[in-house]
């Protein structure tokens, strides 16, 4: 069972704080703190390496755009992957489905740079075994125009997966890999500084398709 929780205090009076040997992220933006401080990504594989890999890169990303947190957005992301065909996939998992958090930058009226870090796992087809996926995915997001509350956009970009792989009989195996990105989609404006969002990708690994993804979050503008 997967298990997610987010917290957000605006409680200007609090300093959060990183326990344990994570004393890097004391440097983070107090919300980026505690959002990150209630993540449970569910499996243990990751508590400390590969979350500190991920949490490292949103350090770095977010520390170079702080200065100007008035382009800053966050949000949370719920993400169902399709394979393509039983010989080009995205994931030995049959439609996987993911969660993540996303930190955008917007640049201009038309331009948003984000990274996103989502993570699944599930049963392998043919009963192979289990499969565990962290995935940090940066794209620039292109919206050409503003309809009303609605902004539609195009976006390209790569997504860099760490594949954790148990099979059931009791090997494992690690994989690093890239796939490139293309993704539509829309941003609605629900209220000031708070929309809702709708998201299909696309993804190659540099030779053919592999796959698609649908996705719905909720971004907060600060």
């Amino acid at each position: 069972m997967i298990h997610y929780t987010l917290y957000l205090d605006l409680d200007s009076h609090t300093q959060p704080r990183w326990g344990g040997n994570t004393q890097i992220f004391h440097r983070l933006p107090p919300f980026l703190t505690h959002i990150f401080n209630k993540i449970n990504f569910g499996f243990p594989e990751v508590t400390m390496k590969h979350k500190s890999v991920l949490f490292t890169v949103l350090f770095l990303f977010s520390s170079l755009i702080f200065a100007q947190s008035n382009h800053l957005s966050v949000g949370l992301i719920g993400t169902q992957f399709s394979n393509l065909n039983s010989t080009d996939r995205i994931s030995q998992i049959d439609n996987p489905f993911g969660y993540g958090v996303i930190v955008g930058y917007k640049i201009n009226q038309n331009v948003t740079v984000a990274l996103t870090g989502e993570y699944f796992k599930g049963d392998m087809a043919n009963s192979l075994g289990e499969e565990k996926n962290l995935r940090a995915h940066l794209s620039v997001y292109l919206m050409p125009v503003t309809l009303g509350k609605f902004s539609p956009y195009i976006s390209t970009g790569w997504v860099y997966t760490n594949r954790n792989t148990d099979f059931t009989n009791s090997t494992s195996k690690t994989k690093n890999f890239l796939n490139g990105r293309i993704g539509l989609g829309v941003d609605y404006a629900l209220i000031q500084n708070l929309g809702l969002n709708a998201d299909l990708g696309m993804y190659t690994d540099g030779l053919s398709l592999v796959g698609f993804s649908s996705s719905v979050g909720l971004r907060f503008a600060l």
